[in-house]
């Protein structure tokens, strides 16, 4: 939660309290293949459970299986254009786990609430040469060294197929705290 905050904050440094509160919803393209570390999916699979109804979770879980099977295969470019609906996009096209929404998707928020209008959005992909990409790029980053100094997991991995391993593993955030592989099947961001 603090990293989530801390990162949010500092791609949005003028925005005040209640400009960062905003819930902004993805565009229509969605913002293309996601890519989350595990400590990520886990909060955000943890989160799912705790605040939305079962039938939602369900919802959730089935379209990110679906989404992985289909997209097993597919690099970047394809994914955009084969326009992949994110499993997480709830009423209005807003996250179903807002606040704890991976990073890769927070730069769209912070350009939304300075510019005040939806960015420059290209087959499917949030520009990559903001201000708030380059601060997303720098918090995963530093979130990944970190994990790999303690021996965990900082691999990236696609969004929809972790969060199907997540939200069918019930236990899943002990096993990789313990060094399992949980997520070793998933398809890897890159």
């Amino acid at each position: 939660a603090e990293l989530n905050q801390g990162a949010t904050r500092a791609m949005a440094p003028f925005a005040n309290d209640c400009e960062l509160e905003r819930k902004v919803p993805c565009p229509e393209i969605g913002q293309g293949m996601i890519g989350l570390t595990a400590p990520e999916v886990l909060e955000i699979a943890d989160d799912l459970r705790k605040n939305l109804p079962r039938s939602e979770v369900k919802r959730i879980r089935k379209l990110a299986r679906e989404n992985s099977q289909r997209i097993a295969q597919m690099d970047h470019e394809h994914y955009a254009a084969a326009r992949i609906p994110c499993p997480l996009a709830g009423e209005h096209r807003v996250c179903c786990a807002y606040a704890g929404r991976p990073l890769r998707c927070r730069p769209l928020h912070a350009m939304m609430i300075a510019g005040g209008d939806e960015p420059g959005m290209t087959e499917g992909a949030a520009r990559t040469d903001s201000y708030e990409q380059t601060v997303e790029q720098a918090v995963e980053a530093g979130l990944r060294h970190a994990l790999r100094s303690t021996g965990l997991d900082a691999n990236l991995y696609e969004l929809n197929g972790a969060m199907a391993k997540a939200l069918d593993t019930p236990d899943a955030a002990a096993c990789w705290a313990r060094g399992e592989g949980v997520f070793e099947e998933c398809k890897r961001y890159r």
